[in-house]
């Protein structure tokens, strides 16, 4: 491509579309000059905070546009097939919000469409450009391979969508959600050949696993856990890593108090404290960047559908209450 900046079109005006456009007031090399929801009221006060243009309610009249070069697609999981597959075919790169897609048949033709077209893809796995969990990952060239990784996440449903408590709209807790920390594992830990869970729902008025214990045995030899639950009364965050040769802990999730300990005896605490918006410009501007210099994006089409490989290995060993392991998936 030889243009210096990328005009997007925004699909999908809620919350994670809403953040998307608010990056980029930071970011230069990149324009909104379109936004397209199926809600014209949404669409239009989402066009006049951030000064678009251009206003659409029919995804595929946004695809005609030929000014876009690039979509940012924010819509419900159970959407991100057709729709990453519509702009591809219509010539236009795809910034994806995860999950790449809601099954891992949808996913895989996900990814046979971008090397069809040639086109960049996109996943929005945003811890990857978090400092903290960034700073987790690279610990790893001064502290040894992972041995042990735990997260424990407690809280409610979102009451930001409706389609969140409906599993064929979201895929899922793990699915719509538990995707980062599952992605996170695997970025830091390397492939995953085993994998186990309970998956169970205590809530009425959803189809959507409301509490998860998911358990990844990793090639390397770490074992990775994740405990989940959206039908807890109070809010609890937790997560960290034992390395061969010291441990990291977080009191918190993107932000909360850092513990380092290592096996020379060393130990230090502190506070972290950043902008949550700035991983939503990093990433951007990383794949504007895959754009404009034909780089493939760091989260692509081929990570998204290894990540998506474990969501299925997880809800497969709920169901048949035994571990998948992953090269039957």
């Amino acid at each position: 491509m030889t243009v210096s900046k990328v005009k997007f079109g925004v699909v999908g005006c809620g919350f994670i579309g809403s953040t998307h456009l608010k990056s980029f007031k930071s970011i230069e090399k990149g324009e909104v000059v379109a936004v397209c929801d199926i809600i014209e009221e949404r669409a239009k006060k989402a066009a006049e905070e951030y000064k678009v243009p251009k206003v659409y309610t029919d995804f595929y009249k946004l695809l005609e546009d030929k000014e876009i070069d690039a979509v940012i697609i924010g819509t419900p999981p159970y959407l991100h097939k057709e729709q990453a597959i519509g702009a591809l075919k219509a010539g236009k790169h795809v910034f994806l919000e995860k999950p790449i897609a809601i099954s891992l048949k949808d996913a895989i033709e996900v990814r046979n469409t971008v090397k069809k077209t040639g086109l960049k893809l996109m996943l929005g796995l945003c811890l990857r450009y978090h400092g903290l969990f960034s700073y987790a990952k690279n610990l790893v060239s001064e502290l040894g391979k992972p041995v042990k990784l735990w997260h424990v996440a407690l809280g409610r449903v979102p009451t930001y969508a409706d389609w969140i408590k409906y599993k064929e709209k979201s895929g899922g807790m793990i699915c719509e959600n538990g995707v980062h920390i599952l992605d996170f594992y695997r970025w830091v830990a390397g492939p995953v050949k085993k994998v186990y869970a309970e998956l169970t729902r205590s809530q009425e008025g959803i189809t959507i696993e409301d509490n998860a214990t998911v358990v990844l045995y990793h090639e390397n030899g770490a074992v990775s856990t994740l405990v989940q639950s959206w039908a807890s009364t109070h809010p609890y965050r937790s997560w960290g890593i034992v390395y061969r040769n010291g441990t990291l802990s977080i009191q918190g999730y993107l932000d909360g108090l850092i513990k380092l300990s290592k096996r020379d005896g060393t130990r230090e605490e502190k506070e972290h404290k950043e902008d949550v918006q700035l991983m939503y410009i990093k990433e951007m501007k990383h794949f504007i960047e895959c754009i404009l210099k034909d780089k493939t994006p760091s989260v692509n089409e081929d990570e998204g559908v290894e990540t998506q490989k474990i969501i299925e290995a997880v809800y497969l060993s709920s169901k048949k209450k035994e571990p998948i392991d992953m090269s039957s998936i």
